[in-house]
């Protein structure tokens, strides 16, 4: 079951257009949503959207960004509080999961719409992906040997587990994306670990979970 501690709760005017945005976009997609259609969704006019927003990239935008911020922020505690490097990875990951399964719609908009947001949205994707490497940098100090130089390979364990989340949200739904930390797991780790010890270290915590 979704933890309740951490659904996105809108406080304010501009978080409850955030909200709608995310409702409205995951439901019908970024291309065939309208400002109407986010109005009727968060019950208000066009004029309290066009208060905040210029447009409906702009809004979806700006909502992929708040659920990111949310998301990080969890990661972040998350890690923090871990032990061992390993650890604490599994556990941001398991944050990271968990805040996604809670806000299905900011799921598919930061996991799937967010693809078709033009320029902006691509733009928005990488520096996402740029923000996972400040979890993998004690990894580099623990590596097995030929591991390649730090933030090498960064940039690539980033693409592979947004890859997994996003296949994940199209193919089944972000309800159930706890259930792939394993796997997210044997990306983060293996380059740093090695295989064997990844292994060792996922069936470790499975059995313990």
């Amino acid at each position: 079951m979704p933890n309740p501690h951490y659904r996105f709760i809108p406080r304010n005017e501009h978080e409850r257009i955030q909200a709608a945005v995310a409702r409205t976009i995951a439901a019908s997609g970024f291309e065939a949503s309208s400002i109407e259609d986010i109005c009727a969704t968060g019950g208000f006019s066009a004029q309290t959207f066009h208060e905040h927003f210029s447009g409906k990239r702009e809004a979806a935008i700006d909502a992929v960004e708040a659920g990111a911020d949310q998301r990080i922020t969890r990661c972040r505690e998350a890690f923090e509080r871990a032990g061992e490097w390993p650890e604490a990875i599994w556990a941001a990951l398991q944050a990271y999961t968990d805040w996604m399964a809670a806000n299905p719609t900011f799921a598919r908009l930061g996991l799937v719409e967010i693809l078709a947001m033009g320029p902006a949205g691509q733009a928005l994707q990488r520096s996402l992906l740029d923000a996972f490497a400040i979890f993998l940098g004690p990894g580099y100090r623990r590596t097995t040997p030929g591991t390649p130089a730090t933030g090498s390979v960064d940039e690539t364990i980033a693409y592979e587990v947004f890859r997994r989340l996003h296949r994940h949200v199209v193919r089944e739904s972000p309800e159930t994306l706890p259930t792939i930390v394993p796997e997210l797991a044997r990306v983060v780790l293996t380059p740093f670990l090695g295989a064997e010890q990844t292994e060792a270290f996922v069936a470790g915590q499975v059995t313990s979970g």
